[in-house]
């Protein structure tokens, strides 16, 4: 049973990183996103888009009163206008990147590794793990329930290759360019009431991102500054490398004969979906855009914290 937390006791925390475009927002700097059905109309995310705003009238719940008087609920970001999940201002956030070749089972991996978790973490760990926001989430049931609640178990499936475009992704207009931005899959991690620190649950609990990229998004040279999509490995707590033995044909002579596995097969050539860069490559790609990209990040903290006074910088 989920219990409600009133509003009263709802604290917010200072500084939210956003789960789209990894800017680091300010609390009240969130926008609200407007409910009013003739509110349509976005500058960044496009006319079909409910409109993003800077609030000046609340309720007395706290909640903002868009421009034609209705009560929202959803926050977003203010550098991308994405909407950001509620749990990611009450609760610390932790990413998590998983990464490898084109068809090297990514989607596999995740979709085994939640459906597991949701049964492992409450049953033995005392946490419960709930979808911070169902939508993003989508595709993820899609993949659990495709593996995991076939009406056939024996039966061979398989789940669609992720795309380097589609729904996995949205469009953000920046002015000057148009970035195209990762759906991360969201989750709640909580204390249930069997856990020992119950009691100190806004302490302990944790809003957790996933991402799961193409795998041609981590080829060299994919990263640019329109297709951000795998920044979000400089924000990680944690970088899980997908390794797909069976992409590699001696791999696969060895065992010939030994396994009826149809990934085992004898073929002279590659399948369309796998990349002709090895996976050890793609390994060192990675490695060079987190250390790439943490260095900027660290360079922009820095700059960020200068102040300007008697005509000079101080740290």
């Amino acid at each position: 049973m989920t219990s409600i937390i009133p509003a009263s006791r709802v604290t917010l925390l200072r500084q939210v990183v956003c789960p789209h475009c990894w800017h680091e927002l300010v609390s009240e700097d969130a926008l609200w996103v407007a409910e009013h059905p003739d509110l349509i109309g976005d500058l960044k995310l496009g006319d079909s888009a409910q409109l993003r705003f800077l609030p000046s009238r609340f309720s007395m719940e706290g909640d903002a009163i868009d421009p034609e008087g209705y009560r929202c609920s959803k926050l977003a970001c203010p550098n991308c206008h994405l909407e950001i999940p509620r749990p990611f201002f009450q609760v610390p956030a932790s990413f998590f990147s998983i990464l490898g070749a084109p068809a090297c089972g990514k989607s596999y991996f995740l979709a085994s590794m939640t459906w597991k978790l949701r049964q492992i973490l409450p049953n033995y760990f005392g946490v419960s793990v709930g979808d911070a926001d169902t939508s993003a989430n989508a595709r993820l049931h899609q993949y659990e329930e495709q593996q995991f609640l076939n009406s056939d178990p024996d039966k061979l499936v398989a789940i669609a290759k992720t795309e380097t475009q589609g729904d996995l992704y949205d469009q953000v207009n920046m002015g000057d360019h148009t970035v195209t931005l990762p759906r991360p899959f969201m989750f709640h991690l909580q204390p249930t009431q069997e856990h020992r620190n119950h009691q100190r649950s806004k302490d302990v609990s944790r809003v957790v991102s996933l991402y799961d990229n193409a795998g041609e998004s981590f080829l060299p040279g994919a990263d640019s500054v329109s297709s951000p999509v795998t920044r979000h490995l400089a924000h990680s707590t944690r970088l899980f490398f997908c390794f797909d033995p069976t992409q590699d044909p001696r791999f696969r002579k060895a065992c010939r004969g030994k396994t009826h596995d149809p990934q085992m097969e004898h073929r002279a050539n590659r399948l369309d979906r796998e990349s002709n860069v090895r996976q050890d490559t793609i390994l060192l790609e990675a490695i060079q855009r987190v250390r790439r990209h943490v260095l900027v990040q660290r360079e922009l903290e820095f700059a960020n914290r200068r102040v300007v006074q008697d005509g000079g910088f101080l740290p």
